[in-house]
């Protein structure tokens, strides 16, 4: 092979991999940008989880809900408050399952922190949701269901790992977490310095 055709085969080599790269980057570009735009939104959605009157909504639905209401009746046909406390549990999760659905949040981080959550919400209003699907034909809670049915579907050691690292995380610097210290990841165990102090 002659000197000016290496250089044209490297020279297309060296294109097909630029092209290659940027439209990697571009496909990255699009995929951050379009979680970014929906920034605003799931921060107002942990803010309501967080707020009072929803955790009070969400200990009414799963501890007293059955007690106090038949569940033949459905969703629709509960007292105003009873009805009300139903639908803003169900569809704030149900929200956080169209979260996961458009790829606005990474599914396994997200569905393991409000697993359990999902459970006893799914389990609390079952009874009720089936009554208002046998009166009024229609897809209510669809997506909620299928997300409570993906759990169910999950191994509880994969579960448990995943709530072994989460605790890891929330014990915080200086207690066995992990530090980072520029590009090295050292661990720092309680009463231990990181190198270099």
């Amino acid at each position: 092979m002659d000197l000016p055709t290496a250089f044209s085969l490297v020279a297309v080599a060296v294109s097909a991999l630029a092209l290659v790269v940027s439209t990697t980057l571009a496909v990255l570009q699009v995929r951050t940008m379009k979680r970014g735009n929906y920034v605003s939104l799931v921060t107002d959605h942990i803010k309501e989880f967080r707020s009072p009157g929803f955790y009070d909504d969400l200990v009414y639905v799963t501890t007293r809900l059955k007690n106090e209401h038949d569940p033949s009746l459905g969703v629709s046909g509960l007292p105003p408050e009873a009805r009300m406390a139903v639908l803003n549990v169900a569809y704030f999760y149900q929200q956080f399952a169209w979260f996961i659905e458009l790829d606005v949040l990474r599914r396994e981080p997200a569905v393991e922190l409000i697993a359990q959550r999902i459970r006893l919400v799914w389990e609390a209003i079952q009874p009720y949701v089936e009554a208002e699907r046998s009166a009024i034909p229609g897809p209510f809670f669809e997506l909620l269901q299928r997300v409570y049915n993906g759990l169910a579907d999950r191994s509880s050691g994969q579960q448990q790992r995943v709530s072994r690292r989460l605790r890891r995380v929330a014990r915080g610097p200086g207690r066995g977490a992990v530090r980072r210290a520029g590009r090295v990841t050292q661990v720092v165990r309680p009463g231990q310095r990181r190198s270099g102090q």
